[in-house]
């Protein structure tokens, strides 16, 4: 407890005196003088009953005079002008008239609530919704400027009651300090120094001592409208802001009013996702609600959009995507989850969400092994959680409805009439004990990787707490990777595993006072030397009886931070590699047109090249380049216009086709030599240390499972996690035993179950690793790989749409294509495969294959005759995301346009690269968090919170799962 019984009891006495003396002066009777038509009432006659619990005047809540018979006189005036804009006020702020306008202010609440609620009133003073602490502590973490990973930051200064070494609750401190403003004499260079000016301009609108951008008067707001403190949760406004009060003084036409003059004991839904809509967004996740991808068309008529424009967004709305949450479907809100001390505090001061919120699954549902108690974690009983006869029920705080509370314990129990065999096996496992029940239950989940901020000091922007302009212009509503699809988890800071969410990891573009470009899409680091394009854990409030499949978590090295083939964002440069050398090419982003060569270097028959990219800024410093002639060829490339040998292995190779690097490894697929394995763990001295004899043309690593295109051989995995790699089985010949196709190319990605499009519960869509076989005479080849040793053929592609392509080059990609104004394209998240054909016709072909076992045709363009390489390279050009196929053929290289994959556009042209054979791009995995050694790549914001260590990781990827038989199966990959 924070106070003594005796300091409670004195407290409670001592409010208790407060209120009466404080009714006494104001006079009791005012009730029924108001009532009689005299005072306030005079003239707010039909004024709702603001407080029906007690009997409370209007002056013992707004201050003024109620014996007053002039408005001027009766009402509070306020002693300067409120500057109307959505600047913080000051703590103290001319009081009287804030009182009299918002009792529930929190400048004013001990005045107003405080004599009958003195601890609601502290505590909430104390609470995260008011010091907003963790989010800006966050922030200042993940972008280098603090090295404590919770720094005692708040909105404002603020102590707890107790003396700084009184024992505390896990994770409280004694006081929090205001988050300090932008210092102009930091180091320029430096992105932690610019990164300052964001918290004090952009992110003070989300706490309860302001009332963020819909000040009163402001119209177009909606969904925004909202009071300051208490009054945020305990009086509703509609969406418009506008009164429907029957008072008939108040103004019906200004924005800004509540809904009524009514307080709610337990606020709806509606009034709570006033606040949280942005962030992560469980606000809007809860209800089935998305924010919107950058670029989509905003229109009420585009389908998949909602109808209604909120917190100045249409937000998507689409079943099939993003389902509402199950509590939510069933008319259960907030509040019947969330306590008392979740949302107002206990009145210690944390610094993390996870410290003060207490509510779990458990609280209702239980365990496997045991039924719910109805307490918290932190001891709380839930009041309106009771077991009867037929079973838990749950009465709604809101509206007095009973749900039925389904307990885990009967889902695993045989015999019980909620028992279901499949979640028996999976939740009756011991290690399974260690996840959140969210893992396996959170339908979707919403990312935006790589938040992307500007500061640009040629214009002066206010600064909410100081209330002054000052020098650089931030904005920060600009997002560069969507995705509703991809799933991650980690260990959160409880030791449980959870799902990962991106946060708001930014990475940020500066100008300086004339508007140049000092740093663009810079990337932060933190003072761990890690990257700060972090995740985190989250409960995602997107839950469904549905749960996920086995193969997301169990298949899929991506889920476990290990990345996947999308998210990565190019930087600057391309190595060429081709008959006549290496050439690097510099991308134009904003004006591709321009891209253009750079700098060649003389390799003779360079056939395969990769970069070494910095594991935090996605820059290469290193390339390998792979020649028959020259043998394996390290090039310095940290000044990309004068790239230089510095070492080279001969007779490393023989017919050089594809590399790959892979944290300390680098691969090399060798043709008829078979695959290559080099330690590079000295980057410069590349040594062999083993290799594999099959035939290998083309390679896609997938964490411990290398996908090998093995000419005639077909398609071959490979189990990487030993110098040697060992075969996982002796492949397959998608063309037939008779007929075997020649395969040379090969790509893959995961796809994650997504929610039934039509069925709130119905089965989710089937998740599997697909692997992209290109052929040299029979097209492409789509093959589940999610076993590895056991692929299996689902289609070919093209089919019969082009006779006999033959395929120099494979690519799957997940991309979000953007609809059209009118509504006849839907806006869609989907997978594509990309691929080069050089016959019957040279060109570049699209295919949609979210449902890889029925491919359907998307788009295809001419490109230069001969192609025989394809990279993919995602190019952020704000506030547009745009998606380039990269081709080499003997006269060059050229750049297609594919973000709107039914038209592709060839964008670019490079001459200057004759005799054109591979290509390799500078780029930063956003979704990457561990490489390929185990080593950390992104931080992780809270403490205790981490991915999985290369042991835990390769063991999960080793369990056997359910599979459609409902059979438990090994993958045969990882024992």
């Amino acid at each position: 407890m924070r106070l003594s019984l005796s300091r409670a009891a004195l407290l409670a006495i001592v409010t208790c005196m407060a209120a009466a003396v404080s009714t006494a002066l104001i006079g009791g009777a005012a009730p029924a003088q108001e009532m009689a038509g005299t005072g306030c009432t005079a003239c707010h006659q039909g004024i709702e009953e603001m407080h029906p619990w007690a009997t409370v005047t209007c002056v013992q809540c707004h201050g003024g005079n109620d014996r007053a018979a002039k408005k001027e006189e009766a009402h509070v005036l306020p002693r300067q002008r409120p500057p109307g804009d959505e600047r913080v006020l000051g703590q103290q702020w001319d009081t009287e008239s804030t009182r009299f306008l918002d009792p529930g202010n929190l400048r004013v609440a001990s005045l107003s609530c405080g004599p009958c609620h003195a601890k609601s009133v502290d505590d909430t003073m104390h609470s995260l919704h008011a010091t907003t602490s963790g989010h800006l502590g966050d922030g200042l973490y993940e972008n280098g400027v603090v090295s404590e990973r919770h720094p005692a930051v708040s909105v404002f200064n603020v102590r707890d009651s107790l003396p700084d070494d009184a024992p505390r609750p896990l994770g409280a401190v004694p006081f929090l300090r205001q988050i300090g403003a932008f210092a102009s004499g930091g180091e320029r260079e430096k992105l932690s120094t610019h990164f300052t000016d964001l918290p004090r301009k952009a992110c003070m609108q989300c706490h309860l001592w302001s009332r963020g951008r819909a000040v009163r008067g402001r119209a177009g707001m909606d969904g925004d409208y909202r009071g300051e403190g208490c009054t945020a949760c305990h009086v509703a406004y509609a969406d418009d802001g506008l009164s429907q009060s029957k008072d008939p003084v108040v103004d019906k036409f200004e924005p800004g009013h509540p809904r009524e003059h009514r307080m709610v004991r337990f606020p709806p839904t509606d009034v709570c996702v006033r606040c949280h809509y942005g962030d992560a967004s469980i606000g809007l996740s809860f209800r089935g609600l998305a924010q919107p991808v950058p670029g989509m068309p905003q229109t009420p008529d585009a389908p998949g959009l909602h109808r209604k424009r909120m917190n100045g967004a249409y937000y998507i709305d689409d079943p099939a995507a993003s389902p509402a949450d199950v509590h939510h479907q069933k008319g259960m809100h907030c509040v019947d989850c969330h306590t008392r001390n979740d949302v107002m505090g206990d009145g210690f001061l944390y610094r993390r969400m996870e410290d003060q919120v207490e509510i779990e699954c458990e609280s209702c549902h239980g365990t496997a092994d045991a039924y719910a108690t109805g307490t918290t974690r932190k001891g709380t009983k839930l009041t309106h959680i009771e077991k009867r006869d037929d079973g838990w029920w749950m009465k709604g705080r809101v509206d007095g409805t009973l749900h039925r509370v389904k307990q885990a314990r009967d889902v695993v129990r045989p015999g019980s009439a909620d028992y279901n065999s499949a979640a028996a096996m999976a939740m009756s496992s011991g290690d399974h004990a260690k996840l959140a029940c969210y893992v396996c239950h959170s339908a979707w989940n919403p990312n935006f990787f790589g938040f992307h901020f500007d500061r640009n000091e040629a214009f002066t922007q206010l600064d909410l707490l100081a209330g002054t302009r000052t020098p650089g212009r931030v904005t920060t509503q600009e997002k560069v990777f969507s995705t509703f699809k991809n799933f991650y988890v980690g260990w959160d800071s409880r030791g449980r595993l959870a799902p990962y969410m991106v946060g708001f990891s930014s990475m940020a573009t500066i100008h300086d006072k004339d508007g140049a470009i000092q740093a663009e899409q810079e990337l932060p680091v933190t003072r761990a030397g890690l990257s700060g394009m972090t995740m985190i854990h989250h409960q995602t409030h997107t839950t469904t009886a549905r749960a996920r499949q086995c193969a997301e978590c169990h298949r899929s090295p991506a889920a476990l931070g290990r990345g996947s083939a999308n998210f990565r964002l190019a930087r600057e440069f391309v190595a060429i590699g081709g008959d006549a050398g290496l050439r690097i090419v510099a991308i134009d982003r904003k004006t591709p047109g321009n891209t253009a060569l750079v700098a060649a270097l003389p390799i003779p028959q360079v056939r395969a090249v990769a970069y070494i990219n910095d594991r935090l800024t996605g820059r290469a410093s290193l390339c390998y380049a792979a020649s028959p002639e020259e043998g394996l060829v390290v090039v310095d490339v940290a000044s990309p216009g004068f790239p230089r040998v510095i070492d080279r292995v001969e007779g490393a190779c023989v017919s050089p086709e594809a590399l790959i690097v892979a944290g300390s490894r680098l691969y090399l697929a060798d043709g008829e030599g078979g695959v290559r394995v080099f330690d590079i763990s000295q980057p410069t001295k590349p040594r062999q240390i083993g290799d594999v004899k099959l035939p290998a043309y083309g390679l896609s690593l997938d964490g411990p499972w290398m996908f090998v295109a093995a000419g005639v051989r077909g398609l071959v995995a490979l189990d990487v996690r030993d110098a040697v790699p060992r075969v996982l089985g002796e492949g397959i010949a998608p063309g037939g035993s008779t007929s075997p196709a020649d395969c040379r190319s090969v790509a893959t990605l995961f796809q994650y179950s997504r929610p039934h499009p039509d069925l709130l519960e119905g089965p989710r869509s089937k998740a599997r690793n697909l692997a992209a076989v290109g052929t040299t005479a029979q097209g492409v080849f789509l093959c589940d790989v999610t076993e590895p040793a056991q692929p299996r053929v689902l289609a070919r592609v093209p089919g019969d749409m082009l006779a006999n392509p033959s395929v120099t080059g494979v690519a799957l990609t997940t991309l979000y294509e953007l609809g059209s104004e009118g509504g006849a394209i839907p806006s869609r998240e989907r997978d594509l495969l990309v691929f080069a054909h050089p016959t019957p016709f040279p060109g570049l072909a699209l295919f949609d294959v979210t449902e890889p076992v029925a491919p359907q045709f998307v788009g295809v363009t001419e490109v230069r005759a001969g192609g025989r390489a394809l990279r993919l390279a995602r190019v952020y050009n704000p506030p547009f995301l745009q998606t380039y196929a990269i081709t080499v053929d003997p006269a060059g290289a050229q750049l297609v346009d594919i973000s709107r994959p039914s038209k592709p556009v060839v964008a670019a042209s490079v001459a200057g690269l004759p005799l054109g054979r591979c290509a390799d791009i500078e780029e930063f995995p956003l979704d990457r968090a561990v490489d390929a050694d185990g080593k950390p790549i992104l931080d992780v914001s809270h403490e205790g919170a981490r991915w999985l260590t290369r042991s835990e990781y390769l063991r999960v990827l080793g369990a056997p799962i359910l599979t459609e038989r409902g059979a438990l199966e090994p993958p045969g990959a990882v024992k």
